[in-house]
């Protein structure tokens, strides 16, 4: 029994030493932590910040060289596409020049009737140029029962768009109502 104390009152006293041993080690760790940052807050002094000394010069040499960047930028753009419409003037006959001069390069835009919709012409590709598709006038009335409709037998509050309906109110404004005699007394 003896032989089994000595060997735990040995095993005890390693574990002393070891744990020891670390705490020895935790301490030159914490040592060195704070001699760097010591040397650092050293390092920190010698830098220069000077940052909010000149912010308005700053600022405005900023604002100088960002708007002759936008500029250097924007100028072969501009110039390509003066470039691009003098060239397509040059190239247009005299009635085309006089069509573009008086705004109407396209067809005139039709005036809709009442309630007419607008419809899509379609998202898929056509191949032949033939078809009637190609030339069918898509701002014209579609013949809907919508586009049939004469307003002008309906009640001046009916002739509305969406008339009935949800997102549509009552009263617009009481501009269109007499209310002189709500306020007598």
């Amino acid at each position: 029994m003896r032989a089994l104390d000595e060997a735990e009152v040995w095993k005890l006293g390693k574990r002393k030493r070891a744990t020891k041993q670390i705490v020895v080690e935790m301490i030159r760790d914490d040592y060195d932590i704070q001699k760097s940052l010591i040397e650092k807050e050293a390092d920190v002094g010698d830098v220069d910040t000077d940052d909010g000394a000149n912010e308005a010069e700053v600022y405005e040499s900023w604002k100088a060289r960002e708007i002759a960047r936008i500029k250097r930028d924007r100028d072969p753009k501009i110039k390509m596409k003066e470039k691009e419409e003098i060239e397509k003037v040059r190239n247009m006959t005299e009635e085309e020049r006089k069509k573009t001069k008086s705004g109407r390069s396209c067809a005139p835009k039709k005036k809709w009737k009442f309630l007419q919709t607008y419809r899509h012409k379609g998202a898929y590709f056509q191949s032949d140029p033939d078809d009637a598709i190609y030339w069918r006038d898509f701002w014209a009335p579609t013949g809907s029962g919508d586009d049939k409709l004469n307003e002008s037998i309906l009640p001046k509050n009916m002739q509305v768009k969406n008339f009935g309906r949800r997102g549509r109110t009552k009263w617009t404004h009481l501009v269109n109502n007499d209310t002189t005699d709500l306020y007598k007394q």
